[in-house]
């Protein structure tokens, strides 16, 4: 599957991913920095087209685990991109072997190009997310979903059931997730500050405009 351009310097991959027979997708965000380096978010099952396409568009050298719940096919990256840093928030399983541990700071790299927001309250999952300062893009995994409406039976029940089948928000999975709802409204209310209107979701369809006032409606609740 080729990587899609998304706006200025963002390319994506949105490969198949099914969860207890429901069809979630899952999306590899690919960033050319202002070092002409790529920052990758998320990745997919690497296969050799893919690995192809990301040589085309320059050096890859860094890898994000955005979220503890985004722990697959990062083997396979350690083995081709030994050369890179791995980047994994706090609590990634011991048995994968990143370079790099998320701290309150987003590294110095990076500093130029993202805003990064480390979402409190949630440490099942502490997911971080980031803000790509020149195209105005948030990059996430799981804060937000965007699912359309599904003509099967059980995805619609699924999906129903969690509070994300036809509509934009988050699945009733993560908030159960939210353990100290002060903080994490706090780290939202930091990330509200920052300027973006697109959003790329690990899950489901981007958001291409008006993605600040989704997402703050989308937790309206809190």
């Amino acid at each position: 599957m080729p990587l899609n351009k998304v706006g200025d310097h963002i390319w994506e991959i949105n490969d198949p991913l099914q969860i207890l027979g429901v069809e979630f997708g899952h999306r590899m965000t690919v960033v050319k920095l202002s070092s002409g380096d790529l920052w990758v978010h998320s990745p997919v099952n690497l296969n050799e087209e893919i690995q192809k396409e990301m040589d085309t568009l320059g050096s890859v050298r860094y890898f994000v685990a955005p979220s503890t719940f985004h722990d697959l096919y990062w083997s396979h990256y350690f083995e081709a991109f030994d050369e890179a840093e791995f980047h994994g928030v706090p609590g990634m399983p011991s048995a994968l072997h990143f370079t790099h541990t998320f701290s309150d700071t987003i590294p110095n790299e990076w500093a130029e190009d993202f805003d990064m927001i480390g979402i409190e309250g949630i440490p099942m999952l502490n997911e971080h997310v980031f803000v790509h300062k020149k195209s105005k893009t948030l990059i996430l995994a799981d804060l937000i979903f965007n699912f359309q409406k599904r003509q099967k039976i059980w995805e619609r029940l699924f999906l129903t059931m969690n509070g994300v089948h036809g509509q934009t928000g988050p699945s009733r999975l993560f908030r159960a997730c939210i353990k100290d709802k002060k903080a994490f409204r706090e780290s939202l209310d930091r990330l509200l500050v920052c300027d973006f209107d697109r959003v790329v979701v690990g899950h489901g369809h981007n958001i291409e405009t008006d993605g600040k006032r989704i997402l703050e409606n989308a937790y309206s609740f809190l």
